[in-house]
């Protein structure tokens, strides 16, 4: 806010809140000065900052530079925030970052001192294009390598502060919010393609070029390090760009850090002269030094990677493509002939125009196998001629003596007379021979250890990668200089491996990727599969005869079981039998069948079929008898019933166990068979007791927004049922059930539990006579995949409306973790207790706890888990806590609906 309470006319202030259940939380606050605007300029100001009417930070005459920002973070609440060691296996294997050598020496900093304060450099250099040597200066910086090995919680504190500091660098631009061009995304960082003139500099109007409206600019590279009237002292540069926020953005998530990736991202484009008609739109990085080129793109290709919004990260892949696409372009224009060692970026070296320094070429190449391992297409050409020259100079002793292969320039040619620009290539005289790029480069030789022995190292590490032939020799030759001897380290004593020391050159060679799976086995077969002879009288036999292949089991049904692959077995079914084979392995299932046809013995009639279904009732209850008989004057059944037909079925309801037989006679004899309903005990007057009756559960596993069982029938009067009802959610508002139907029912909710994503739900509905054939529809309020089971309780209490006496006490539980659970407390003697619920995150099988029995269980194809559960044995005392529980799995998001079913009075 300006001093009369209005919007400041450039300042912005951005809160990033979290709050917790607990009401404990976190405020992050960021203060911008970065918007591209006439006017906008340095401003000085008073801080002061609360949370809860706590002041937490004050600061005062804070000189605020134009195009920086500075963050504050602060915690709330008694509870105390959690702190976390990563596991870096992840970021390794995925290529998110590369892996680090455990010999990096265990060295903390923290990060204290006016240089950390807000606005301020941290452990950075203020002037960026000073010399080298930096820790900084590296693939990421020592600090944030020696935190990734040992991951130091100060060490960590150290990491993010600098991506906080980040911030103090003055190379971020939004576009104003009244700007004529938007920017890209909400976040409106400057956009080369509505801009492609924009050149990040005070000389750009000058120049005739678009430029950043405010001021003033930051001091240009190498010309002072005095700053002007409300400039920042932090000079930033593109040969020298670190990564400081990538890593903590890795580590948190925070928005923050995001931004600053993206913000230097977009710097090293904007920063590149666009006059030379290379950069253009697509933000070509080519006009600077290969290191120049390097360090930027490397910043280019982690953002693009992982910034979280899609229109930042379109944009920076799009300028990341176009980048790799030049540069594989500029390698491949290099003639074999004129160029046979593949040199590239000549014109570049302050030395003389005979000379390159590979050792900044280095880090193209390793920016460019970043952008490859970041899954980017493209510059491997590019980088291939880099890291291949390196090689060559290691693997052609003594022509060049691999001793030498680390020089600080080395001499590649004759060049034209006149200026040389990097595209000359054409017109310049490249040596064709080793021993010419050796004479012309003594004179230039560094030790391994100290100069740039890390950085030739990196060459050597993408040939032995991909299996360039000589590679791994010339890495094991290179490796104990910079890795096991002994040498001065400069920012940490005593002496210690140049790789110990100079941590963030410490990379370890990339995991190598896992062998490829197995190719899954074929699929089985069966071969044959038949009886001889296909046709027997009663008390013959036949002998069933089989082969299958590529198969792990085999079983044959009848009661058979396991067999070999290939085999024999006699059988002597007393009626027409047909037999099932079944091939199984990991890749499915084949199976095939045979019939064994019996005839009576001398003309005797023949019993197809004779069975009871259901087999077991309980006292009251009706099974329905079927049979077939062929060849028969007479068919009965004992007792009682009589004569029947030759085929048919007929409805008993048996009031103990009974076994029934069936007798097929002619004038050739008779043929029996039996059959068994078993008799359970209903419940003695006045116990209370309800029965399950019928359950009956029908899955969708695909999006509809209906879900309908399969026809079923109920056995007795005033019947209630309950329909458990679990299902995904898409989108919008979160799924319920909008009604079901059936039987000519009026269905009532009984409960919900949908606080998480996902419904579960119990529906109710009464039954005053026996259903017959009936089907259970419930709508879904979305199309999602869903499943119903439906259950049918006898002997229940039938006072209310629609069954509202035969539920009790219900409730509803929803965690986005922990081991599903909810309790209830019963309201009457002998109740059962069922429950239904959804897992939304994960298709895994339920652990039931002791004393409970799954009714039905769906592992949905969309990753869900439904399912039924309940009490094994109804509660006996009214008054009893009853908890309907899981012990597995905890970590998933869930859904619990249960309820009490009641007895009669």
């Amino acid at each position: 806010m300006s001093p009369s309470g209005a919007a400041h006319p450039f300042l912005r202030v951005v809160f990033d809140t979290r709050v917790y259940n607990d009401g404990s939380g976190r405020v992050d606050v960021a203060v911008e000065n970065v918007l591209d605007l006439t006017g906008a300029t340095t401003v000085v100001y008073d801080v002061a900052i609360a949370v809860n009417n706590q002041t937490v930070f004050t600061k005062s005459s804070v000189q605020h530079y134009y195009l920086t920002r500075w963050r504050k973070t602060f915690t709330f609440g008694s509870a105390a925030m959690a702190s976390v060691t990563p596991d870096m296996s992840p970021f390794y294997a995925s290529n998110a970052l590369p892996p680090y050598l455990s010999l990096i020496a265990d060295l903390v900093s923290s990060p204290t001192g006016a240089n950390f304060d807000i606005l301020q450099a941290g452990a950075l250099d203020a002037n960026m294009p000073d010399h080298g040597g930096r820790q900084e200066l590296a693939p990421y910086p020592d600090w944030t390598a020696r935190y990734l090995v040992y991951r130091n919680p100060t060490q960590k504190a150290f990491v993010l502060a600098h991506g906080d500091l980040s911030g103090s660098w003055p190379v971020h631009v939004r576009e104003a919010e009244n700007s004529a061009t938007s920017g890209v995304g909400p976040e409106r960082i400057v956009s080369l393609d509505q801009r492609p003139t924009l050149w990040y500099d005070s000389r750009a109007k000058n120049d005739g070029l678009d430029f950043v409206h405010g001021s003033p600019m930051p001091i240009i590279e190498y010309t002072t390090t005095t700053p002007g009237p409300g400039q920042s002292p932090l000079i930033p540069d593109n040969a020298h760009q670190p990564s400081i926020a990538y890593v903590p953005y890795l580590l948190t998530g925070d928005r923050y850090y995001a931004e600053e990736m993206a913000f230097w991202a977009n710097y090293g484009m904007i920063r590149t002269y666009p006059a030379d008609g290379v950069r253009s739109s697509q933000g070509i990085l080519a006009y600077n030094e290969p290191r120049g080129y390097a360090w930027p793109l490397r910043n280019m290709v982690d953002a693009a990677a992982f910034y979280p919004g899609a229109a930042v990260r379109s944009y920076l892949t799009q300028k990341v493509t176009a980048n790799l696409t030049w540069l594989d372009n500029f390698a491949n224009a290099q003639s074999p002939t004129a160029n046979p060692f593949r040199i590239l970026w000549i014109g570049k070296r302050p030395d003389g125009n005979q000379y390159i320094a590979l050792w900044e070429q280095n880090y193209l190449a390793y920016a460019i196998d970043r952008a490859f391992k970041q899954g980017f297409p493209g510059g491997l050409a590019h980088r291939d001629a880099i890291a291949r020259f390196q090689l060559r100079l290691f693997s052609s002793d003594p022509a060049y003596p691999r001793a030498q292969a680390a020089p600080y320039i080395i001499g590649v040619g004759v060049p034209p007379a006149g200026t040389v620009r990097y595209t000359d290539y054409n017109t310049f005289n490249f040596y064709k021979t080793i021993d010419q790029i050796w004479a012309a480069t003594q004179g230039n030789e560094r030790p391994f250890a100290g100069f740039y022995g890390p950085e030739a190292r990196l060459n050597l590490m993408i040939g032995v990668e991909n299996g360039w032939s000589g590679a791994q020799a010339a890495y094991d030759y290179l490796f104990p200089f910079i890795g096991t001897a002994n040498t001065f380290c400069p920012d940490f004593g005593p002496d210690k491996p140049d790789l110990a020391c100079r941590a963030g050159w410490a990379i370890g060679l990339a995991p190598a990727p896992p062998p490829p799976p197995p190719p899954p086995p074929p699929a089985p077969t069966v071969t044959s599969f038949s009886a001889s002879p296909a046709s027997i009288t009663q008390g013959q036999s036949s002998t069933l005869s089989w082969a299958a292949s590529n198969a792990t089991s085999v079983t044959i049904d009848q009661g058979i079981g396991s067999v070999s692959a290939s085999g024999t077995r006699a059988v002597a079914p007393a009626t027409t039998t047909t037999y099932t084979l079944t091939a199984t392995n990991s890749a499915g299932t084949a199976t095939a069948t045979t019939t064994v046809a019996v005839s009576s013995a001398a003309g005797q009639p023949t019993v197809t079929s004779f069975g009871a279904s259901p087999a077991s009732i309980t006292s009251g209850q009706s099974s329905t008898l079927s049979w077939a008989v062929s060849n028969a004057t007479s068919v009965t059944i004992d007792q009682g019933i009589g004569n029947v037909a030759a085929s048919g079925s007929l409805a008993v309801s048996p009031a103990a166990t009974t076994t029934y037989t069936l007798t097929a006679a002619n004038g050739a004899g008779s043929t029996t068979a039996q059959t068994t309903v078993t008799v359970g005990a209903a419940p003695p007057p006045g116990t209370g007791v309800p029965a399950i009756d019928v359950v009956v559960a029908a899955d969708r596993g695909s999006a509809s927004s209906r879900v309908t069982t399969a026809a079923f029938s109920t056995h007795a009067a005033n019947e209630l049922l309950l329909a458990f009802v679990s299902a995904d959610y898409l989108t919008g508002s979160n799924t319920t059930v909008q009604s079901i139907s059936g039987g000519g029912l009026t269905w009532t909710r009984a409960i919900r539990s949908n606080a998480q994503l996902g419904t579960s739900e119990i529906w109710r509905a009464f039954a005053a006579a026996p259903l017959t054939n009936v089907t259970v529809s419930a709508r879904l309020s979305q199309s999602v995949a869903s499943s119903m089971t439906v259950v049918s309780f006898s002997n229940v209490d039938t006072t209310g409306t629609n069954g509202s006496g035969a539920i009790g006490a219900v409730a509803r539980s929803s965690s986005a973790a922990g081991a599903p659970s909810a309790t209830l407390v019963t309201t009457r003697a002998n109740s059962w207790v069922f429950g239904v619920g959804n897992d939304f995150d994960n298709a895994i099988p339920r652990t039931l706890d002791a004393g409970q029995t799954m009714v039905h269980q769906d592992l949905a194809p969309v990753n869900d888990t439904y399912w039924v559960q309940r009490t094994t044995t109804t509660v006996a005392a009214a008054g009893t806590s009853v908890r309907i529980n899981d012990t597995a799995p905890t970590s998933d998001r869930y859904n619990l609906a249960i309820c009490e079913v009641r007895g009669p009075q």
